[in-house]
């Protein structure tokens, strides 16, 4: 329920932004450009404009929820559960307009890195995170389409949050799950749809596969 009252307030102040800014370009004296030409060039500043101003909105409401927080791991009180909410809701409402204009493939270091996230050299991340800032992943790793990984649960009406560590040169494949408090060594392999619980700890250079993953093989470096 909380969430989806923070996610209103949310979308509202982004319909808001989006009429403040269309007023504005209406106000821009356009006359020079061709009356079809200039009713474009209105709609396109208004997307362009909306979309960077919502999406820096939404990014400082992260970061300020985030200061708050401290990257606080371990059970949160109500008031630390409430800021975790706002914090995850802009994350997620930015994400999601991004990806439905499409532009998403465009910049998505500058995006993960508004809200928290510290990407690597090589990483190429195609999942979705949550609790970026609470998310370590190494260089040269690869996460799976659909892949999910998150630094969160709920247990008992509680939540919990736990790092999450993944070495480098590491792949999860597509729809596989990382939960809260994961460790992945380096060179690792993770089989598509695995899930990997939370707060177990995977060795470096092997394969692992299933619900929940178990050990497959070990592999030497070059085999991957």
């Amino acid at each position: 329920m909380l969430f989806l009252i923070i996610q209103l307030i949310l979308v509202c102040l982004s319909i808001t932004i989006v009429y403040i800014v269309f007023l504005g370009t209406n106000l821009l004296d356009l006359s020079f450009l061709p009356s079809p030409l200039e009713g474009l060039v209105v709609i396109l500043l208004t997307f362009l404009i909306s979309y960077f101003t919502i999406l820096f909105v939404l990014a400082f409401i992260n970061k300020l929820t985030r200061l708050f927080l401290r990257d606080k791991e371990g059970e949160l009180t109500r008031f630390e559960t409430i800021l975790w909410t706002i914090k995850e809701t802009a994350w997620d409402l930015a994400r999601l307009i991004t990806k439905k204009i499409m532009l998403l493939p465009l910049f998505p270091d500058v995006l993960t890195k508004l809200f928290g996230f510290k990407r690597r050299k090589g990483t190429s991340i195609m999942g979705d995170l949550w609790d970026l800032e609470l998310i370590d992943i190494g260089e040269g790793t690869l996460i799976g389409t659909r892949a999910m990984i998150t630094a969160h649960h709920i247990r008992r009406g509680k939540l919990f949050r736990r790092r999450i560590r993944i070495g480098r040169n590491c792949t999860l494949g597509i729809m596989s799950i990382v939960l809260p408090g994961a460790e992945i060594g380096d060179n690792t392999l993770i089989s598509a749809g695995s899930l990997v619980p939370a707060n177990w700890k995977l060795d470096s250079n092997c394969i692992y596969s299933g619900v929940p993953v178990k050990k497959i093989k070990e592999i030497n470096t070059n085999d991957k």
